[in-house]
């Protein structure tokens, strides 16, 4: 299925040079580019990030009066007619004339990022140079701005932040290791905010202080703190068997903060300003990006990060661009759902996690919950959610595995940041989702190698009870 902008812009003629290089700095020359052929069409892969960058590229083609296409089918045989153009985001462009290639810096064709990211994860490349070409044109809106805070929040800030949820005085370096470029586009992001105008209470986007607890405002305290990655991790809210004693540490925690199991069960947003009060100061409050819709809706970047994944799991990609500039979150709470479910699955993965040398071992046991979703997408998530641990808990120092098994049979898929066991994975044939599958003795191999690798002492602060 494909989306198209039906906006209509001259054909002037058909170019059939392909590879040619575009500086950023003059924006007029990709623009006419982009104009002189039938249409543009979009291609991306199932990635948060990418739709993303694309959603920018759409805004600014939709200003320019060029007509699109967006193509939500990545994979299988394409055709690029010669009077097309193709813009390929975070994929390989192949033999295609008229393309334009937006992906790490390195291998894109427009050259000149405004905010050169020298950074070891190059997941916001993409977008990033997406959001420098609407700089450069001098066109910024909240359908260019909110696409970006979402990916840079997520990438940049919410998963390597290492601050404990309830530390009041741990303001500190919240962009952690971030390189120049990213701090740069973080104030960038701010002005462009402060630019925006005087607040207000309605629709817009905001950056604000609020408390450091994801969906807060749509779950009771006891359930947000139960899925909040950071403070799951901080306060050890997992077990190998007995599940019950994870929600008894979060009532015995607030307990000790004078916060009553009532009030912990009750839906936040239903509590009295004096409660909330005293909820309030007993977590680090920090800045924190929203999109304010109506007088009832506030949705913050990981929420809305988090929703655009949702629907991406569920290879619903129509929806999934289109809640990128949505007035509306209709599917928020269902999100939400979706969230615990895969958060349930990651306590128990931290509870049994098994540690070889500098390589801790996660396996997930896919259940019903996950047998309809995109593999890609779900072990994305997976691996940044597992570096958050190992960022907590052991400062970066380790690498991570993660087999998932029961999805395909008799076979693993397989994904790790380890440059020795993805070597072993070089040569898997098949591949789901971007990530290699082996059978069982390619994985018993693999367990081997690691089982010989020298063995550490853990840290006192490393579950392996």
């Amino acid at each position: 299925m494909a989306v198209s902008g039906r906006i209509q812009a001259p054909v002037i003629k058909n170019i059939q040079s392909s590879g040619q290089m575009f500086d950023i700095a003059s924006p007029a020359t990709i623009i006419d580019k982009l104009k002189s052929c039938r249409s543009v069409r979009i291609f991306m892969p199932d990635m948060p990030a990418s739709f993303c960058a694309a959603k920018i590229i759409t805004s600014i083609l939709h200003k320019e009066l060029v007509r699109f296409e967006v193509d939500f089918q990545p994979g299988g045989a394409r055709c690029y007619p010669d009077l097309d153009f193709h813009v390929f985001i975070d994929l390989d462009p192949g033999e295609c004339r008229n393309a334009l290639s937006i992906r790490d810096q390195g291998n894109s064709s427009i050259q000149g990022n405004l905010f050169t990211c020298t950074c070891r994860s190059t997941k916001i490349n993409s977008c990033t140079l997406s959001y420098s070409l609407a700089k450069a044109m001098n066109y910024i809106t909240s359908d260019i701005l909110w696409p970006m805070i979402m990916c840079f929040d997520f990438y940049r800030i919410f998963t390597k932040n290492t601050i404990p949820v309830d530390d009041l005085e741990g303001e500190g370096d919240f962009l952690g290791s971030a390189c120049n470029g990213c701090r740069e586009l973080y104030a960038d992001v701010i002005l462009e905010i402060q630019k925006a105008g005087p607040l207000t209470d309605v629709d817009g986007i905001y950056h604000i202080s609020r408390p450091c607890i994801s969906f807060l405002n749509f779950a009771s305290l006891f359930s947000a703190l139960q899925n909040d990655i950071p403070f799951i991790i901080d306060k050890k809210i997992y077990c190998k068997k007995d599940k019950k004693a994870e929600g008894q540490r979060i009532h015995e925690y607030l307990a000790r903060k004078g916060i009553s199991r009532e009030s912990s069960c009750e839906l936040y947003t239903n509590l009295g300003y004096s409660t909330k009060t005293l909820i309030e100061s007993h977590f680090r409050r920090s800045k924190s990006f929203v999109k304010k819709i109506g007088h009832g809706i506030e949705v913050s970047s990981i929420e809305n990060f988090f929703l655009v994944c949702y629907h991406l799991l569920r290879n619903s990609r129509v929806d999934a661009f289109l809640c990128l500039s949505s007035r509306e979150a209709p599917s928020i709470r269902e999100s939400i759902g979706v969230h615990h479910n895969l958060v349930w699955i990651y306590r128990d993965c931290l509870a049994n996690l098994r540690r070889f040398g500098d390589v801790l071992l996660f396996r997930i046991s896919v259940s019903e919950a996950l047998k309809d979703m995109d593999i890609g997408v779900l072990l994305h998530l997976y691996e940044h959610y597992f570096d958050m641990y190992i960022g907590r808990k052991h400062s970066h120092s380790l690498r991570h595995v993660i087999v998932l098994e029961g999805y395909l049979e008799n076979r693993f898929v397989v994904a790790t940041d380890d440059p020795l066991v993805a070597s072993e994975l070089g040569h898997a044939k098949e591949r789901l989702g971007g990530y290699a599958v082996t059978d069982r003795s390619g994985l018993q191999l693999i367990l081997t190698k690691l089982k010989a690798r020298p063995q550490e002492t853990p840290s006192a602060s490393s579950p392996l009870n």
